[in-house]
């Protein structure tokens, strides 16, 4: 019998690819669980097969503890006080072994030790594929396909299984059991399977990788990869620069004739992959991104987080792409929102806004036409602009003179507080009457429009909101103090009550 169980050890690790002495420590596990089970749930066994022999021996083993708190009880089935272990000259922390004679195990015994060697054996695996690709993670490792599950893809890395779900493979590519394939470690997952190695081959980090391989200036760190944007199994685009002014970091992963970049094409299942060079220069960059395209002018609203690309009509459709991919890509690249039109339409729209800035100039401050297309050239495009402190700026315009900004100042300002004054009207006709009344006797009518914005339209309303949720509303154009103790004093009453 123990030699049937060392050939039984030796055809397992074989097997799972494990150490002989990993199997036969996981069967010391399972065979001391079934004798536990047996004998005594809250029993400590050991058991122990010699390497030799094969044989097996089974002990009852008891922790020796010092004095217990007083929440604390003492498990008599697996320990004993150091008080009484004393006489045997044992100590806290020891344990006490008794051998357990007569073990023999049945059929729904051997069954359960199967089952518990097995759990112990998956355990292992997991830890031990833990420690192997922990620190593999973004690195690129090759395998051959075991077997296919529903689409998804199990390969033997280095006698371990990983998996390669549908999801991260590149769309369209066929996969066939004993096929050598390439991918990048994603991540190692902790699921109550144990550690599960997780592969892709659509992550943008594959790519990068792949690149490192194919083009030394890249491992050699000359060649910078900047960004990776990817539609996988379509196109890609790869960012470079180089730290040697020397070296063209486009020309390099490209290669001679394009041999480099057509064997990353040809790992990618043909996914094509545009090298581009970055720059600092915001401009520059977009317009390097966009090189099949005729880029006419790059507006960069820093404020709004926003860039907008005008091209010539004729290479609109190259700039935008296949179902707007260029433009997808260029928005991986750039992490901002990016807006891409033809001139004609730019230009229609540049069109179309300063005309409702000339309407509006001549309705608000009843001047003609030709005076508020000239001032909207001039940049005094909104009402607002004119304040007291341009008065000066615009008497400088050709044909006007002092009077006449001063005039335009005044007609502005004016038409500002009649806005004021209106929307005043409009939230207090909104706001019940007693509100209305509370906040002017305050002196924080104005905060009446912001208010009825926020859904504020009672006093109970008003008297429930927080302090920062009172200033959230109004932007903060009120002291936390005086907001405080307004709070307080319309919430007064509902307290009391």
């Amino acid at each position: 019998m123990g030699q049937e169980i060392l050939q039984l050890a030796t055809s397992v690790s074989h097997e799972k690819g494990l150490e002989i002495d990993d199997v036969l420590s996981a069967l010391e596990s399972a065979l001391a669980r079934v004798v536990r089970h047996e004998r005594g749930a809250n029993w400590k066994v050991r058991a122990h097969i010699d390497r030799g022999t094969g044989d097996i021996a089974y002990w009852r083993c008891w922790d020796i503890v010092g004095e217990l708190g007083e929440e604390e009880e003492l498990q008599p089935e697996s320990q004993i006080l150091s008080d009484d272990a004393r006489a045997e000259g044992r100590s806290v922390g020891e344990v006490i072994e008794e051998p357990i004679d007569g073990v023999v195990l049945g059929r729904i015994a051997a069954r359960l030790a199967r089952q518990f060697l097995y759990q112990s054996l998956r355990e292992i695996e997991a830890n031990l594929r833990r420690a192997e690709f922990a620190e593999k993670v973004g690195e690129i490792v090759s395998g051959t396909v075991k077997r296919l599950e529903m689409g998804n893809v199990y390969l033997d890395v280095k006698r371990f299984e990983v998996l390669l779900r549908k999801d991260n493979m590149i769309p369209g590519e066929s996969v066939a059991v004993g096929m050598r394939l390439r991918a990048v470690v994603d991540r190692v997952d902790d699921g109550a399977g144990g550690a599960q190695v997780m592969l892709s081959r659509t992550s943008p980090a594959f790519l990068q990788k792949l690149l490192a391989q194919e083009v030394p200036e890249v491992a050699g760190g000359s060649v910078q990869i900047m960004g990776v944007a990817r539609d996988p199994g379509s196109r890609a685009k790869v960012v470079v620069f180089s730290h040697d002014p020397s070296v063209d970091p486009v020309g390099a992963c490209i290669g001679m004739r394009g041999v480099r970049i057509q064997s990353v094409t040809n790992e990618l299942h043909g996914e094509k992959v545009d090298v581009i060079h970055w720059s600092e220069d915001m401009g520059k960059y977009i317009i390097n991104i966009f090189s099949s395209a005729d880029v006419r002018r790059v507006l960069i609203d820093q404020e709004k987080d926003r860039i907008e690309v005008v091209v010539s009509d004729e290479t609109l459709s190259f700039a935008i792409g296949r179902a707007g991919q260029n433009v997808k890509l260029a928005r991986q690249l750039v992490r901002k929102r990016l807006e891409i039109m033809g001139v004609s339409d730019s230009e229609k729209r540049d069109s179309d806004e300063l005309q409702h800035c000339v309407n509006q100039l001549q309705e608000t401050l009843c001047v003609d036409e030709m005076m508020s297309h000239l001032l909207v050239l001039e940049g005094y495009k909104r009402i607002e602009d004119f304040s007291p402190e341009n008065a000066q700026s615009i008497a400088a315009i050709e044909g006007f003179d002092a009077d006449t900004a001063d005039e335009l100042v005044q007609r502005a300002q004016q038409a500002i507080k009649n806005e004021v004054s209106k929307k005043a009207k409009e939230s207090e006709s909104a706001m019940h009457p007693d509100l209305v009344v509370a906040l002017k006797e305050e002196g924080l009518s104005a905060i009446g429009q912001a208010l009825v914005a926020g859904g504020v339209k009672t006093v109970e309303d008003f008297a429930w909101l927080s302090v920062d949720e009172l200033l959230d509303l109004t932007n903060g154009s009120i002291d936390e103090a005086v907001a405080a103790h307004v709070i307080m004093r319309l919430r007064a009453p509902f307290i009391q009550e």
